[in-house]
């Protein structure tokens, strides 16, 4: 063979091997590549299951002044006890009553009052003649009472009122004569046919029932928080605890708490109403208090979103054992409580082993209040997308890839944070001056925290937590 025809056989021959290697080589890239493009997962747009129940505790105080008891015993009690027998000696005059004055005390729990009566008793006996002498009568009639609220709403004032008497008595004709017995008869006669009358309008006025039912009723209803989307707040009472009376200086105090279910939703549709049945009264020594609201704040979009996507976009990421990924693409959606990320990628393993497409994964946003920055946790792969990793790209499925995604989406959130508790505490003043008209409720914050943060349609919301004390005192 020539030399010349014997070198292009040898190039011929070359090149027939260069192109089968190249196509062995095509043909086990093609083996080893995947090409990963799952379903997007089904839509998810209940938020509001997420939103959990909070219990919240209406303390309600209401003052009853000393004098409005006074004020009943005045009316109530006689302001005079006139009376005249014909016996064996014949005792007739009048007897008035004198303001009543109030004195407290505490250790006993119990209110006294106290009026003094006074007044000039004439005292007669026929002999051959009629023989008249006055006596200068003197004494008091005293009241006390100590309430008690019992289970049904009733209350017990425990009322107590009766007459006492100085000593009366004289010579007449000789003969000692007390009519001590007599006159003060006279005025506990008086004294008990105005006790019953007296109790009732005590009671009456101590009795905060039908008070606390029209509250009760009217503190059962949906407020509407947002408009766009829709947020409303269910407010369903609950229980009624009462601290029994206490007995001040000037006064009777006393103590009502009110437990509130509350709950937030997400919805165009406002929710309905739960039954709330006005409750048997629980007594306790201390009342329970303090709260815990939940409120959803409007926040930027875009202050969260807008920094998650930037973050992940062109974002190259070494998974070990010569494996990598390089997020092409990547866009970012509410889904339910959370987000769906949907990333564009390519990746390979070595030289042989290769994938790209698209991945969808699931996740929920998590706020560090002390290093006020939100990430996102709990990240998973969508049931397709991890279907299709585990049959074509198992080196892609396993959680190397979503642990560097989370420590990639680290975005300062410290504006939001402060922009959400301000916004909150707004609406929480706000929900306070739409309670009832009897109360005036004014809350305490203890503590304001965001907790969380979710995503309803085109709509970001920080979850803010309210907690301290809801006092209210009850108007008459």
């Amino acid at each position: 063979m020539p030399p010349a025809t014997k070198w292009k056989s040898i190039l011929w021959i070359g090149a027939n091997v260069v192109i089968a290697a190249a196509a062995c080589l095509g043909i086990l890239l093609y083996w080893g590549h995947a090409n990963v493009s799952p379903p997007p997962p089904p839509k998810n747009d209940d938020a509001s299951r997420d939103l959990p129940e909070t219990t919240s505790i209406l303390s309600l105080s209401a003052n009853l002044p000393l004098n409005s008891i006074k004020v009943i015993l005045e009316e109530k009690v006689p302001k005079s006890f006139k009376f005249d027998d014909h016996q064996d000696i014949h005792v007739y005059g009048e007897l008035h009553r004198g303001a009543i004055s109030v004195r407290d005390d505490p250790q006993a729990k119990r209110v006294y009052f106290s009026a003094p009566v006074s007044g000039r008793v004439q005292v007669e006996k026929q002999v051959i003649f009629k023989i008249s002498i006055g006596i200068d009568v003197s004494g008091g009639i005293d009241a006390s009472f100590s309430p008690v609220a019992n289970k049904d709403w009733s209350v017990n004032p425990q009322f107590d009122l009766s007459a006492h008497l100085d000593n009366a008595s004289t010579k007449l004709v000789g003969k000692d004569v007390n009519i001590t017995d007599f006159v003060r008869g006279a005025v506990q006669n008086g004294v008990n046919g105005a006790k019953q009358s007296a109790q009732d309008a005590v009671a009456k006025v101590l009795n905060e029932k039908p008070d606390i039912e029209r509250i009760w009723t009217d503190l059962n209803k949906v407020h509407q928080l947002s408009e766009s989307p829709r947020v409303w707040m269910r407010i369903t009472p609950r229980k009624a605890t009462f601290r029994q009376t206490e007995i001040k200086r000037d006064s009777i105090d006393t103590g009502l708490a009110i437990e509130l279910e509350s709950h937030v939703f997400i919805q165009d549709k406002k929710p309905d109403l739960l039954d709330a049945p006005f409750p048997e009264l629980a007594i306790a020594r201390e009342l329970p208090n303090g709260f815990s609201l939940s409120i959803p704040v409007d926040v930027s979009y875009d202050a969260i979103y807008g920094q998650i996507k930037s973050e992940l976009a062109k974002k190259h990421f070494d998974l070990g054992d010569k494996a990598s990924v390089t997020i092409t693409s990547a866009s970012i959606e509410p889904y339910g409580s959370g987000i769906l990320l949907t990333l564009g990628f390519k990746g390979n393993q070595g030289y042989m082993k290769s994938a790209s497409g698209t991945l969808y994964v699931v996740g929920i946003p998590w706020i560090d209040s002390v290093k006020r920055e939100l990430r996102l946790d709990k990240l998973e792969y969508s049931a397709e997308t991890k279907n299709i990793l585990l049959n074509a790209a198992e080196w892609i499925e396993h959680s190397a890839l979503l642990d560097k995604m989370k420590d990639a989406t680290v975005v300062k959130f410290g504006g939001e944070i402060d922009k959400a508790k301000f916004e909150a505490n707004k609406q929480l003043r706000d929900l306070a001056q739409k309670l009832p008209n009897e109360i005036k409720a004014s809350p305490e914050f203890t503590d304001i925290a965001v907790e969380r943060v979710i995503a309803v349609r085109e709509k970001v919301f920080a979850v803010v937590t309210a907690k301290g004390s809801l006092s209210a005192e009850l108007q008459k």
